[in-house]
């Protein structure tokens, strides 16, 4: 079922870039039709939610899995990002050298 999902959802992306690509070619040239632009608009939308469907099931039975892939951050848990608690932490310290 995944695999079905996936390759629609990229076939419909391919097909909609083809569609954009002839319908800037066609006459009047340089004008691409209302029709063409919803198709693809339709293509992106359903890709979106195909693959933000996907990645919300597979962290949703999977939790561990780590965001990025390859991304020595996500590998060690750490993201880089400070918290609100954190950026309030240092916020109240200072600035460096006044202590």
């Amino acid at each position: 079922m995944k695999n079905i999902q996936t390759i629609t959802a990229v076939v419909l992306i391919a097909t909609g870039i083809l569609m954009s690509f002839i319908g800037f070619w066609t006459p009047p040239k340089g004008e691409i039709s209302d029709s063409v632009l919803w198709y693809f608009a339709q293509t992106l939308i359903y890709a979106g939610s195909v693959f933000g469907l996907k990645v919300y099931v597979d962290r949703r039975i999977n939790p561990s899995t780590p965001d990025t892939i390859g991304d020595s951050a996500a590998d060690t848990g750490t993201t880089g990002i400070t918290s609100s608690a954190e950026s309030a932490d240092n916020a109240s310290s200072g600035p460096p050298g006044r202590n």
